[in-house]
């Protein structure tokens, strides 16, 4: 899979991290769908700095003094049997510490709870992000979060997905309904899934990376958030996870 420069002004970009970096879908009305691989967040956004929008599987918006921002609280209570997806954002001070017993530590003592390792392991990718966010005024306007279960949700009419995404059942069952919004998705999926390189990206990684770039495209401006008027963190970040129903 070839690391392009994309630079479509209207494009809508789904990004999923995946274990070569970043893994980039990038959807236009008019144009054929691309993916790419980035090795960092800061690659990814000086090759898609003119999308309409990029709709990342991240935290955005990171609490001060608790685990639990509303917009998680708001996800487990719609997903049902796949709210264990949803797991508690570290605060800002953690996200930032130098290494995994900082952060525990930091973490437990301004929150009164600890970090799983599978957690930490997430926050280099948090860093990135955020870092962007905090530097770029353009990229605020442009980068939201939003989480592949909550828009299968969102895009199977509030109902959400019964299988795991891993399992063949899981895959197909999102296909379908990426299916039933966007007519290319099968297609598209397949197409590019031939071409993942060999461990740099999976298919689950695809599949949810899909799913962003379609809620963007169809959704555009009439996207929803969860919760409806969500609460900033300490830099003015949203701390919201956007949806859409068709």
């Amino acid at each position: 899979m070839e690391n392009r420069k994309l630079r479509t002004v209207n494009s809508f970009v789904g990004v999923d991290g995946c274990r070569g970096g970043w893994l980039a879908v990038s959807l236009s009305p008019e144009g054929t769908p691309e993916c790419s691989i980035f090795p960092d967040m800061a690659a990814l956004w000086a090759a898609h700095r003119q999308a309409a929008l990029i709709l990342v599987d991240i935290p955005i918006g990171l609490p001060e003094s608790t685990n639990d921002r509303t917009c998680d609280k708001e996800a487990r209570k719609v997903l049902g049997v796949r709210r264990a997806s949803v797991f508690p954002v570290p605060c800002r001070a953690a996200v930032y510490a130098p290494d995994y017993d900082a952060a525990l530590n930091l973490n437990e003592r301004i929150t009164g709870k600890r970090i799983f390792r599978a957690t930490w392991n997430l926050i280099p990718r948090m860093r990135q992000v955020d870092q962007i966010l905090q530097t770029d005024s353009r990229a605020r306007g442009v980068i939201r979060e939003a989480h592949p279960e909550v828009l299968f949700w969102g895009l199977n009419q509030s109902r959400p997905m019964t299988s795991y995404k891993k399992n063949k059942s899981g895959e197909g069952e999102r296909l379908e309904v990426l299916q039933q919004v966007y007519g290319r998705a099968k297609a598209t999926f397949e197409e590019q899934k031939e071409n993942l390189p060999r461990n740099g990206a999976g298919p689950d990684d695809l599949l949810d990376a899909l799913a962003t770039a379609v809620t963007g495209l169809i959704g555009g401006s009439r996207l929803q958030t969860l919760p409806p008027c969500p609460e900033r963190d300490s830099t003015g970040l949203p701390m919201e996870m956007v949806y859409f129903i068709p």
